[in-house]
């Protein structure tokens, strides 16, 4: 998936990112784990256009990570989709509001 950040938002999306990486990772884990997600990673790449944060997510049903992130409705998933909507934009409200978020006809090889 690839998610551009927001003018101006960089120093906000790397603080979420610190805070799903360490004080928030215990519930971050166990919301991806509902979501069918076993490994996380995110890139930041700058471009012309401003910045994008692309991420790769593992697991048993990767697939259905959107769909279960749409139903999550504990204060930890307010707060994660809060902070999705602060610095990319991303309304979870429907799937059309994530479909030009995802990657289409990736290439997936094992070297």
């Amino acid at each position: 998936m690839c998610f551009p950040i927001l003018p101006g938002k960089t120093a906000t999306w790397k603080a979420f990112n610190q805070e799903l990486g360490h004080s928030r990772k215990v519930e971050f884990d166990a919301m991806m784990k509902r979501c069918g997600v076993s490994r996380s990673r995110t890139w930041l790449q700058t471009t012309s256009q401003g910045e994008t944060c692309f991420s790769l997510h593992e697991g048993s049903s990767p697939d259905r990570m959107v769909t279960q992130l749409m139903k999550v409705n504990d204060s930890f998933g307010q707060w994660f989709k809060g902070k999705m909507m602060e610095c990319h934009g991303i309304d979870f409200s429907g799937p059309d509001s994530m479909s030009k978020f995802m990657v289409q006809n990736g290439m997936d090889c094992n070297h």
